[in-house]
């Protein structure tokens, strides 16, 4: 998981949708968890898993998320 991350999305004209998942130097309000310090030449990897889901398994999720007032 990526230490913080930005997200967005954009409802498109004639039913096309864009998603970004985007890394971020910005803390969340409220965390008092400092950014790693890394030294120079050391590295970290960073990672997400996505899985897209369509057809009935998609629009299941999406009424469990627009009944819990999320979208």
């Amino acid at each position: 998981m990526l230490p913080t991350m930005l997200h967005w999305q954009m409802n498109l004209p004639a039913g096309n949708y864009a998603l970004a998942f985007e890394p971020s130097t910005i803390r969340p309000v409220g965390s008092s968890n400092p950014f790693p310090i890394l030294e120079p030449a050391e590295s970290v990897s960073l990672g997400i898993d996505l899985e897209l889901l369509h057809g009935i398994a998609g629009q299941d999720l999406l009424a469990l998320a627009e009944s819990k007032g999320g979208r």
